[in-house]
């Protein structure tokens, strides 16, 4: 009697493993619906601003920021839909920290940039206001030197 007690509890325990084992088996292999929790845009949303606010002095002095504007378009065209896959919020982390990136590069470019664009514009200025007055001191000297090249060949005959 006492084996097949034995056995009996060794069929039990190999039937409650064998069983075990299929639960675990089934839960690993069945797909389970989605578990990520979605993500708040308020915070990409502050971000964006923050780009913007420091963005608007760079574009009014004309350096080109379509970089920057396009990688906060692709990451607003996403938070616009509303809550966000942690997929989709990857991916608007991602433009957003390429808009910083690009915004830094063209915060360290901004004075040179203003600069040259202030060397450029008193130059062409200085170029215009001159034109007046190289036209006043040049314009007769080159006028004689034209009329005395034009006329060298003559013949001055003598009056009777």
């Amino acid at each position: 009697m006492e084996s097949s007690l034995k056995s009996r509890i060794c069929d039990s325990m190999r039937a409650l493993l064998y069983f075990s084992m299929l639960i675990i088996f089934v839960s690993v292999l069945t797909p389970t619906a989605s578990t990520t929790t979605p993500y708040d845009t308020s915070q990409y949303i502050t971000q964006i601003q923050d780009i913007e606010q420091e963005l608007k002095p760079i574009s009014q002095a004309g350096m080109n920021t379509s970089l920057v504007e396009y990688y906060v378009n692709n990451a607003l065209q996403l938070i616009s839909k509303g809550q966000l896959t942690s997929e989709e919020a990857a991916w608007v982390e991602n433009n957003i920290s390429l808009a910083w990136s690009e915004l830094e590069k063209l915060k360290a470019e901004y004075p040179s940039y203003v600069l040259w664009k202030n060397i450029y514009t008193w130059a062409s200025i200085a170029l215009y206001a001159s034109i007046p007055v190289i036209t006043y001191f040049l314009l007769p000297r080159v006028w004689a030197y034209i009329w005395y090249w034009t006329k060298r060949k003559w013949r001055v005959a003598r009056r009777r």
